[in-house]
């Protein structure tokens, strides 16, 4: 049956589609997530062969699964990729590539919940004199401070990492976990809207970034990454 006003989907192999789809979601997507598609339609590829995408079928999803549970995947990475793998071939039916999603009712396995490990106060000591030795070699990165900081208001390591003085407030005593914009200062870094938040600090970590900052260079507008 011909369908009016429609146009009939391209013909492309898997990594021609993968490339295509980067292509048209590049800048609006965060890199991260770029790079786990990318991750997981390799994998997918090497399970089932390059083959044309729209010759994907649920059977393909379940043998992937099961290999990735052959190789070693944990359910929840294999989980994971799958649901990686899922977002890609929904995002070419919403664009009209595909009639609908081959791996929509295929079914992650099942992980158990993972028990929470809360440090103790030795394992916060310990963590905390390992990172005396690194400061004793040298090594630029205020590697105390950046622990305690982690161990005080559990920030994750990219929301660290790319953590500016524009952040910190001295006054009220709080550092923000914000998304940058691409300057001549600083590279993109995006997050989620329910990742944005502000923490509280207490007043020796305050004490401890001042000492910090009049260290830095003028004007330069990391925390943690240092200037070389």
């Amino acid at each position: 049956m011909l369908r009016c006003s429609i146009s009939i989907p391209e013909s492309m192999r898997l990594s021609r589609f993968l490339k295509d789809s980067l292509a048209r979601t590049k800048g609006q997507v965060r890199e991260n997530t770029l790079r786990e598609h990318t991750f997981a339609m390799e994998h997918f590829i090497k399970v089932i062969g390059n083959i044309d995408y729209l010759k994907v079928t649920h059977s393909h999803g379940e043998c992937f699964i099961q290999a990735c549970l052959d190789k070693g995947n944990s359910p929840a990475t294999a989980a994971k990729k799958l649901r990686h793998l899922k977002c890609l071939f929904q995002l070419a039916v919403n664009r009209g590539q595909m009639d609908e999603n081959p791996l929509k009712h295929v079914k992650e396995p099942k992980a158990p919940m993972q028990e929470v490990h809360v440090y103790t106060s030795d394992e916060c000591a310990r963590i905390l004199r390992a990172t005396k030795y690194l400061k004793n070699r040298a090594i630029p990165v205020p590697w105390d401070l950046l622990i305690v900081i982690s161990l005080t208001t559990a920030m994750r390591r990219g929301g660290l990492l790319n953590t500016t003085w524009s952040d910190i407030d001295f006054d009220a005593k709080t550092i923000k976990v914000a998304p940058k914009r691409e300057t001549d200062e600083t590279w993109e870094w995006n997050i989620k809207d329910t990742d944005r938040r502000i923490l509280p600090l207490t007043d020796e970590i305050i004490h401890l970034l001042a000492e910090h900052q009049s260290e830095q260079p003028s004007g330069y507008p990391y925390v943690f990454i240092p200037p070389k």
